[in-house]
């Protein structure tokens, strides 16, 4: 058995094809899990209004918010998720997650990854539009 205390690791600023603006990345485990694939973790930390680019998985992406209040669109659907929530993306569904625009978010992402790919693919980086963050039955 293995324990990784995200509250002793030291977060990495990250940026690249996945991430819109630069966030936090607290790495968890990246274990052996079913032949070539491999379970990967990490703890992402979102400032306000920071967010992903519009990607998709190859395999189905669980995300544990531990805090405070996010965004996930998917499809046309807007989710807002807060501390507590557990989401399930499937695999290849184009979506975006990040912070509000005045809050912080945090979540552990957990996706499988593989040899042909790192289990995550950036699609396009679309314009933000301040609608997003309305409620929807406006």
């Amino acid at each position: 058995m293995d324990v990784v205390r995200l509250s002793e690791t030291d977060a990495e600023r990250r940026d690249g094809s996945v991430f819109e603006t630069q966030v936090h990345v607290k790495p968890g485990f990246e274990d052996p899990f079913d032949g070539n694939r491999r379970l990967s973790t990490n703890e992402v930390f979102f400032g306000p209004g920071e967010r992903t680019a519009v990607h998709e998985h190859t395999i189905r992406q669980l995300l544990s918010v531990t805090g405070v209040e996010g965004l996930i669109v998917s499809g046309g659907k807007r989710l807002e998720v807060g501390a507590g929530d557990l989401v399930s993306i499937p695999a290849e569904e184009r979506h975006w997650h990040g912070a509000a625009p005045n809050s912080p978010l945090g979540h552990v992402s957990i996706v499988v990854k593989d040899d042909d790919n790192d289990g995550t693919v950036a699609v396009e980086r679309p314009e933000r539009s301040p609608s997003e963050w309305r409620p929807q039955n406006q």
